[in-house]
């Protein structure tokens, strides 16, 4: 019996041991183990190819010039227009007007760079006068991709054939010499005004170009402004600088050459008279009914079987993000990307985008703002990177972390369109106050979509990452 006692003693005494009461110990099984970090993709089926309607083009200091067929996207044409001013008469004519000898008239210009297309091949471009000039909106002082001013075909001032290698721009600014009949009667016809000191010139002779704000209104109404036209066998597009354009009448006085300007009306960081027009003609899988694809149209990637985005043309994607929360409260997510596989085509005559910029749609389906990171100040941008485990995969990666876990973590389910992202080139939202104050929203972006011709093709719909790390 005793021998009995003993036993269970030893083995109470045994179980108290072998019990593990380290305080220290308690809630281990829920700190945060790196192992247990899970990865779930989700395909973004709604993805839709959409088309910016129009944007600003009058607030860049460059223009576009000329004319690309892109195989992939249509044919797009690249057309400046832009006024010019001359506010003081020249001091060479007042004195010896009666010895002066009308020479010629050119346009003169700065090509800045090739944005795409055939650099070795010719490329052709006529200069025509406009019949009308662009009235200026007080609440809308703007003009847009979309518009266009009346000029007569039948009437050029003169032609210019350029080849567009970098070292033939480095040697010679380009200039495009009026000697038709009628840029040769347009010549004479401001030499012989400028002689007569006409009011048209401002009347200013000794104050020099625009030295007072209305100064270059009697010009414009007068001369309205020109149109550089490329050809329709042009393969290429440029960008040329809108400060550097001028009209130059080229006259003598006895053996003196002179001359006299007349600049682009711009002013700095743009101007609201100088401005490119843009004509997209798709190829026929970008249509939607039979006509060119708008904002408000969305053209399914799969019945079109491809994504793209491209400046210029103004194509981007429409993205709408699944609603999805942690599962349960031991799993939580730590990041969240946008991933498009792209096809990466390298050494081409149109760039591949490098970097993409991310926009964030309101309930109402126009572009809300730029997204930026939890701070408001760091805009979020698609990346172009290579899979080391795959050569040849590249993809652009959006890391959407704290706008995704922002969006997710409001009280209830929030509307299904306040999760759609617009991916496209990078830019800022153009949000036009007009003087009444009224804000005014607008389907624009500034930025590379209005000054490169930079491309991205997709055939997979993007796909949302979600990394989560759970607890023990």
């Amino acid at each position: 019996m005793i021998r009995r006692k003993f036993i269970v003693v030893l083995l109470t005494i045994l179980g108290i041991y072998a019990c593990d009461n380290n305080i220290a110990d308690i809630g281990q099984n829920l700190i945060y183990n790196e192992t247990y970090v899970e990865v779930q993709r989700y395909s973004l089926h709604e993805t839709y190819i959409v088309r910016l309607d129009s944007f600003p083009t009058s607030t860049l200091s460059t223009l576009t010039l000329g004319k690309i067929k892109d195989p992939v996207t249509g044919t797009t044409t690249a057309t400046p227009y832009f006024q010019l001013y001359r506010a003081s008469w020249d001091p060479n004519l007042t004195s010896d007007a009666n010895y002066a000898v009308f020479d010629s008239l050119t346009l003169n210009f700065t090509y800045k760079k090739t944005l795409a297309g055939d650099t070795t091949k010719i490329q052709k471009f006529s200069v025509y006068r406009l019949q009308d000039y662009p009235l200026i909106d007080i609440d809308n002082p703007y003009q847009y991709s979309n518009q266009s001013w009346p000029y007569s075909p039948d009437s050029c001032l003169g032609t210019k054939s350029i080849y567009p290698q970098q070292d033939f721009v480095k040697r010679q600014m380009p200039y495009i010499k009026l000697n038709t009949p009628y840029g040769e009667a347009l010549g004479r016809e401001l030499f012989n005004r400028m002689k007569a000191q006409d009011p048209v010139f401002g009347g200013n002779a000794g104050g020099g170009a625009g030295s007072s704000s209305g100064d270059y209104l009697p010009f414009l109404r007068y001369f309205k402004g020109l149109v550089i036209v490329p050809d329709e066998g042009n393969n290429l597009l440029a960008s040329i600088s809108s400060d550097s354009l001028f009209l130059r009448c080229h006259y003598s006085i006895g053996e003196k050459d002179l001359y006299f300007d007349m600049r682009a009306l711009t002013n700095k960081g743009g101007s609201t008279y100088t401005f490119t027009h843009i004509d997209h003609f798709p190829n026929e899988n970008l249509l939607i009914n039979n006509r060119p694809l708008g904002f408000n149209d969305t053209l399914s990637f799969y019945k079109n079987n491809m994504g793209v985005i491209q400046g210029l043309s103004s194509y981007m994607l429409k993205v709408q993000l699944p609603y999805i929360k942690d599962v349960n409260a031991y799993r939580t997510i730590i990041k969240a990307e946008v991933e498009l596989e792209t096809v990466y085509v390298e050494d081409t005559e149109i760039p591949q985008a490098q970097t993409l910029g991310v926009y964030v749609m309101d309930t109402e389906g126009h572009i809300d703002y730029v997204l930026s990171d939890a701070s408001g100040e760091t805009p979020i941008y698609g990346y172009l990177k290579q899979d080391p485990t795959k050569p040849g995969r590249y993809s652009y990666i959006i890391d959407i972390t704290d706008y995704y876990i922002s969006m997710v973590e409001t009280v209830g389910e929030p509307l299904h369109q306040s999760l759609q992202l617009l991916i496209g080139l990078p830019g800022t939202v153009f949000n036009n106050q007009t003087s009444r104050g009224i804000p005014d929203k607008s389907q624009l972006i500034n930025g590379e979509n209005s000054t490169t011709f930079n491309r991205a093709i997709f055939e997979k719909v993007p796909s949302l990452n979600l990394y989560y790390i759970e607890y023990k």
